[in-house]
């Protein structure tokens, strides 16, 4: 077989030559040119520290928001920690969003986590957030085909003194201000509070509309005192009972309210405290932990205390939410759950019902007033028959929970 000879030529001179030619080196234009994920520059670049640092904080701010989206499927008794990231998440949900822009303007690969927990968070987020443009701005004041309803903690009737957190009065005369502003059809009050000092009657006597009630102290302080749950409406009210948890001073009030042509149940529930102390928050909110030589001993007490009730208001949530389920009519579940829409316990007791503050409420959702407005743990869900076409929460300070205020439409 002949010999092949491969015969090259110098573009200099046009002579043949034997060698190979040099490979030339490939330009930057070669591979795209520009900067971006598909540029050869990009691909030869390092990330620098700042990015590198950068990288550090997102994967376990990413890791966190996962978690507290996994707590609300996970029963506490199983995994307590999982709820306790639950508390977290719009802090981490907040974030997660301020890493994802750091990588949107560094246009680095590092963008593909923060973005993928941004986007799949994003069916949660009206849990706490719902744009101002969502609002509806419609006057119902003078439609009566509405149903009216309010919930709110009222804290025992008393309210701290100004300038001393240890002593308090009554706030009786606030409160009834509170619920004159307001103007409920149907009033649901949780730690509900009788003394022979302060009676129950005093604040019937100033809310003459209310013809019907209902009140079940759970914690007996005299004859006919005590504190609990109420339910006051101007709507008869045929039938009612009461959810008593073993081991507690909590409970659910419930009563079957006859308002115009259908029949309601309504579900005033108080669940288990998160056993935090106005000390323990004090200790968080005023970064009194930073420098503390104490502070691992006394974390690890407050991380206790919120685990061990969480597993109590998760089994009270599955007896509440069999209870509903049950329920011959359409229910209206309301109340201060204690937990947060990231928890197990709400997603077990909002389970096929409507959360009204979702369907619209406005704004950031808060309803507790402590640890910097941060937690919605007071709720008024409702059954899918019917429409919530206003929701309120406005902060009044004689109390530590914000009241809720809803307007109802049956479908």
């Amino acid at each position: 077989m002949a010999r092949r000879e491969l015969i090259y030529y110098d573009s200099r001179d046009g002579r043949r030559s034997g060698r190979s030619p040099r490979r030339k080196r490939r330009s930057e234009s070669d591979y795209g040119g520009g900067n971006g994920f598909g540029s050869g520059t990009s691909r030869r670049r390092k990330f620098s520290i700042v990015d590198r640092l950068m990288m550090f904080v997102s994967l376990p701010v990413a890791a966190g928001v996962v978690l507290s989206w996994m707590a609300r499927m996970v029963n506490p008794a199983a995994y307590g920690f999982m709820s306790a990231a639950g508390l977290f998440m719009p802090v981490l949900f907040v974030a997660n969003f301020l890493c994802l822009l750091y990588w949107i303007i560094r246009w680095r690969r590092g963008v593909y986590i923060p973005l993928a927990v941004f986007v799949c968070g994003l069916w949660g987020l009206t849990l706490f957030f719902r744009p101002a443009l969502t609002q509806n701005h419609a006057d119902h004041s003078g439609d009566r085909s509405l149903l009216s309803i309010t919930t709110y903690n009222v804290r025992g009737m008393m309210r701290e003194s100004a300038g001393s957190s240890s002593r308090l009065h009554s706030s009786i005369a606030e409160v009834i201000a509170v619920v004159d502003s307001l103007r409920p059809d149907i009033l649901c009050l949780q730690e509900f509070a009788s003394t022979p000092e302060n009676p129950a009657s005093r604040f019937e006597a100033s809310l003459p509309a209310f013809h019907y009630r209902r009140v079940e102290f759970n914690v007996l302080s005299g004859e006919g005192h005590g504190w609990g749950n109420a339910i006051y409406s101007k709507f008869p009210i045929v039938k009612s009972g009461s959810i008593d948890f073993e081991g507690t001073n909590n409970s659910v009030l419930w009563a079957d309210i006859a308002a115009g042509r259908d029949t309601v149940r309504v579900f005033n529930a108080h669940l288990q405290t998160t056993a935090i102390k106005a000390s323990d928050e004090r200790y968080i909110v005023d970064l009194d932990f930073v420098g503390d030589d104490t502070r691992a001993s006394r974390v690890k007490g407050i991380v206790g205390r919120l685990t061990q009730n969480y597993v109590i208001r998760a089994l009270q949530a599955d007896t509440l939410a069999a209870r509903i389920a049950a329920s011959p009519h359409p229910a209206i579940v309301c109340g201060d759950f204690n937990d947060t829409p990231s928890s197990y316990a709400y997603r077990r007791i909002a389970h096929r019902l409507r959360d009204s503050f979702r369907e619209a409420g406005h704004g950031y959702g808060y309803t507790y007033r402590g640890f910097f407005n941060l937690l919605r743990i007071d709720y008024m869900l409702h059954s899918r028959s019917m429409e919530c076409v206003d929701y309120a929460s406005p902060s009044f300070d004689n109390s530590d929970h914000n009241p809720v205020a809803v307007k109802l439409r049956m479908r």
